[in-house]
């Protein structure tokens, strides 16, 4: 019966407790004009967490020295970058070093919100500071989670656009960023050091002195059809300066990205994506091009420094000299490259460098018919490579198909794999492997005989670094 008592006690004692909050009146974030103040940091003054702070268009407005200072969860707006010029939107100016919106590192921020805005620097400013940034202590104690930066566009900004560093315990994460545009930046679009959980959704990405993004320590990032074009203006070696470059973002997804002019013949660097000391990752459904003529050197992806582990799935080329390049000798071991696609009509397989213990796929599903000599490799060097072929029927069909590979080490060398494999048993398979020996610049290919018509097959092929 205590028992009971006490319960039915605790029970009334949590009702009432819940009743009294549900009768509080809660807080009411307020929405805070900066037409309203004597200025813009007046208002960001007097806000309390919560609010909004609405910068209406037309501008501009011209921050202060040292820029806004953001302490708080706060949500700053306006009504949108209009058409990219000071007099059609919410227009921001950062002053002469490049400050706008610097986010306090000496508290700890939640849930900070910019969007609908355009930030212009200012005329003849030489100042490399972002106009969004934050930079934590190493030593310190704050963090920053949850900042969205949505629609906001950046147009001629003496230094990076976005900088966000979170400093050796990675004291800011589960940033986003979205559909917003960086348009001429003197140092990079997007810097990300130590960030965990960060995503870009979306935007568009040009003409930079430096990188379009660079991330170092940004655990999880992950950037989904996010359009590059004309960066790394600056760019001095090809192995470093690429319109995307991330060092040691273990876990990393970048699909349905758009990589276009990222080679020039005035400068040496040609790469789109440099994907170094990486352990885990994904790189897929992207498009890489070259508006004018195909350029000597120019790489779609480029995989070196220890990285382990990258799947390097199928995506689309247009005037790219090399593909995908998995640095040999550094390190670098078990990845994967699916089937790549060469939409001009200079071959439709990889053109991969591999290291030792790389490994290169490619898959051709739905053939009929034979398959003409189909280039699946050219090494960037000497190596020992293993060949391991599954033909798999689809639809059964008349006919007895072989598939040969054809490689050079000196002297034109060839295997038959497969041999007379019987097309018209449904659900059939045979598998074959051999070791080649490839010297650079001389491609392995593949081509089926004897497939006939009527047949659907599916061909796997397996090649791994030994």
């Amino acid at each position: 019966m205590k028992t009971l008592v006490k319960s039915m006690w605790s029970g009334c004692l949590a009702a009432s407790c819940l009743g009294s909050m549900l009768t509080q009146t809660p807080a009411i974030a307020a929405l805070r004009d900066v037409r309203d103040y004597p200025s813009p940091a007046a208002a960001i003054a007097a806000a309390a967490d919560g609010d909004r702070i609405y910068f209406p268009s037309p501008g501009p407005y011209v921050a202060p020295p040292g820029g806004w200072r953001i302490s708080k969860s706060l949500e700053l707006f306006g009504d949108g970058p209009g058409d990219g010029t000071i007099a059609g939107a919410s227009s921001i100016v950062p002053d002469a070093s490049g400050n706008a919106f610097v986010l306090d590192s000496t508290v700890t921020l939640v849930n900070i919100a910019l969007h609908d805005l355009l930030v212009v620097g200012a005329a003849g400013a030489k100042g490399r500071r972002a106009p969004v940034r934050l930079t934590q202590s190493d030593l310190g104690t704050h963090t920053l989670s949850g900042l969205r930066i949505e629609r906001v566009e950046f147009v001629a900004v003496a230094g990076d656009a976005i900088l966000l560093d979170g400093g050796a315990r990675n004291a800011i994460m589960q940033v986003s960023i979205t559909d917003c545009e960086i348009n001429s930046a003197g140092g990079n679009g997007v810097t990300l050091r130590n960030t965990p959980v960060t995503s870009l959704r979306g935007g568009y990405i040009h003409d930079c002195r430096g990188f379009g993004l660079y991330g170092e320590a940004a655990l999880g990032v992950r950037l989904f059809g996010v359009a590059f074009e004309h960066n790394q203006l600056e760019g001095r070696s090809n192995d470093q300066d690429s319109q995307l470059r991330l060092k040691l973002c273990h876990g990393f997804t970048v699909i349905g990205g758009h990589f276009e002019e990222f080679s020039s013949v005035s400068r040496p660097a040609r790469t789109a994506i440099t994907i170094e000391n990486c352990r885990g990752g994904q790189l897929s459904s992207n498009v890489f091009m070259k508006n004018a003529a195909r350029i000597s050197g120019s790489r779609g992806i480029l995989i070196h420094g220890a990285s382990q582990d990258i799947d390097v799935g199928s995506n689309s080329y247009w005037r790219v000299d090399t593909l995908v390049a998995i640095r040999s000798g550094d390190g670098t071991q078990r990845c994967s490259v699916r089937h790549q696609n060469s939409l001009d009509g200079a071959g439709d397989s990889p053109t991969v460098a591999t290291g030792t213990g790389s490994a290169v796929d490619f898959v051709r599903s739905g053939l009929s018919g034979d398959l003409a000599a189909t280039s699946l490799l050219t090494p960037p060097g000497e190596g020992l490579y293993r060949v391991t072929v599954v033909l798999t029927t689809l639809s059964p069909g008349p006919g007895r198909m072989n598939v040969k590979l054809e490689w050079s080490d000196g002297a034109p060398r060839s295997a038959e794999v497969i041999a007379g494999f019987d097309l018209s048993a449904p659900g059939g398979s045979a598998d074959g492997s051999c070791t080649a020996f490839l010297v650079d610049g001389r491609p392995l290919t593949l081509r089926t005989r004897g497939a006939g018509s009527a047949a659907r097959y599916t061909l796997r092929v397996h090649i791994e670094c030994l």
